[in-house]
C-alpha cells in the first residue's frame, strides 16, 4: 500500500538513499487465488494500458506507477518481461528512477 511505501521511503532517508522503485507484477495462483487469471492488479492494469499506449507510458497507469510518479520517480529505467521458464513466474519487472 502507499502507506507502507511512504514509511519505507522515510526509513531509508527518502531521496538521499532511495534512487528508485522496483516492482514485480506477476501472475501467480498462490499469491492471487481470487483475482481473474491469478494476475496482480498492477499486471492487469499494465496489460490493459499496453493495448493503447507504449510500455513506457503504460507503466504509469498502474497503482505502483501512479505512486512512483507522484513521488517523482518519473524515469523508467527498465521493463523486463518475466517468464515462468526463466524466472519461475509470468509478468513484468519494472524499475522506476528519479530523473537525472
Amino acid at each position: 500500500t502507499e502507506d507502507a511505501m511512504d514509511m519505507a521511503l522515510k526509513e531509508f532517508g527518502e531521496f538521499d538513499n532511495v534512487k528508485g522503485v522496483k516492482a514485480q507484477w506477476v501472475q501467480n495462483p498462490n499469491l492471487y487465488p481470487d483475482l481473474p487469471d491469478h494476475k496482480s492488479i498492477n499486471l492487469t492494469m499494465f496489460e490493459e494500458a499496453l493495448e493503447t499506449m507504449p510500455s513506457a507510458e503504460a507503466v504509469f497507469q498502474t497503482v505502483t506507477g501512479a505512486y512512483a510518479k507522484n513521488r517523482i520517480f518519473t524515469k523508467v529505467k527498465n521493463i523486463k518481461t518475466l517468464t515462468e521458464a526463466v524466472d519461475g513466474v509470468n509478468g513484468y519487472e519494472v524499475i522506476f528512477e528519479l530523473p537525472k
